[in-house]
């Protein structure tokens, strides 16, 4: 009988440890969301959630990564829905800390607005409300006034630099369209910039730099309509410079006094261009038949590129005194992101998420 016990539990542990130990790896390969990485956090953190979300707007959802202090938030959304959802990546561990929805239809976090060191949501007009990371939820943040563009169909809050501002209307944000801004001071709110003062009522959505707004214009040349691009003064209420351009495209990128855009091109051919507002000229740099980011903070410009046929898909960085553009990384980009002052973040088509130096020495995958 004994004999017959030690044969049983001996047939028992040949089948239940390689079983066991074939469940922990489906385990960790498909369903474990905590990870225990060599990734660290570095850098110092820059405020620049507004640019991220406006420059990516050809996704789906605009922002897909932020940095808030010394962690860094991904929304993951691969083709294997398992492991979708936002992750929260502070030094040497990765977690995931939401996925909503269900298995055929998951939710990640809406990351575009970051503020008060906080992940906003735009959730109805004029009201803005926080995720709470330790107990998983939303909570009500802020709310524009009742009285303030009651004639605006379409209100949201954004930071610039740490300060809050509010975005109203006829459009949603970030397409051409007639708007004011509004700061939020001391508590109050005080009218910042409106096309009105521009005289313009299509116009691109703004590009912050200082005290300097810049803002394009829109019309259909075909009718003799003419594009132009603003420098606007948030000091002194006015217009300072506007520069006739030669087309329109995406969010603009403003760089020590220069403006870089991607401008829509005929047939297929989209064109990085960049205009001198200062001394009244613009050229065009770059030339592709893809799709393009360009993104910038401060004195960094960078351009990613996906789908062109010649060879020109990855991530350039645009020398600021010759306006040429450097590859520093050669496979297809599909988002480009800047939250630090040392590194590049961007995505391929898998949502793989990786991160370049600015010179191109240095490349790392940070998830996926």
């Amino acid at each position: 009988m004994k004999k017959k016990v030690l044969s049983i539990l001996k047939v028992s542990l040949i089948v239940l440890v390689p079983l066991a130990v074939m469940l922990i790896i489906i385990y960790l390969v498909f369903f474990n969301t905590t990870y225990f990485n060599s990734v660290t956090v570095s850098g110092k953190a820059v405020d620049n959630s507004y640019a991220n979300a406006l420059s990516n707007n050809a996704q789906s959802m605009f922002s897909r990564l932020v940095r808030i202090d010394d962690k860094l938030y991904y929304s993951y959304s691969p083709v294997s829905r398992i492991k979708c959802g936002t992750y929260e990546n502070s030094n040497n561990c990765t977690k995931r800390i939401y996925a909503g929805g269900t298995f055929l239809s998951p939710e990640v976090l809406n990351l575009d607005v970051v503020g008060d060191g906080k992940i906003l949501l735009n959730t109805k007009d004029g009201a803005v409300e926080y995720f709470d990371v330790q107990n998983g939820e939303y909570k009500p943040f802020a709310e524009l006034k009742d009285d303030i563009a009651n004639d605006r169909e379409y209100k949201s809050a954004f930071y610039i630099d740490g300060n809050l501002y509010w975005y109203c209307g006829d459009e949603p944000f970030g397409i051409y369209t007639s708007y004011d801004i509004y700061a939020c001071e001391n508590d109050k709110l005080n009218l910042y910039f409106s096309t009105d003062k521009i005289g313009e009522d299509n116009v691109s959505a703004p590009c912050f730099d200082g005290e300097y707004i810049y803002a394009a214009s829109y019309k259909d040349n075909g009718n003799g309509g003419e594009n132009y691009l603003y420098k606007y003064n948030a000091k002194s209420g006015a217009a300072e410079n506007k520069v006739s351009i030669s087309g329109a495209g995406n969010y603009i990128t403003a760089c020590d006094g220069k403006v870089y855009s991607m401008v829509y091109g005929d047939e297929g051919k989209n064109r990085l261009m960049v205009t001198d507002i200062n001394a009244g000229n613009q050229k065009d740099i770059f030339a592709t038949d893809g799709s393009a980011i360009v993104n910038g903070y401060g004195g960094l410009v960078c351009v990613g590129i996906y789908s062109d046929s010649n060879g020109k898909n990855g991530l350039y960085v645009i020398d600021g005194k010759t306006d040429e553009p450097n590859q520093i990384y050669g496979e297809e980009v599909f988002g480009v992101y800047i939250t630090d002052d040392k590194w590049i973040y961007f995505t391929d088509e898998n949502e793989k998420l990786c991160r370049i130096t600015p010179d191109g020495k240095t490349l790392e995958k940070v998830f996926g």
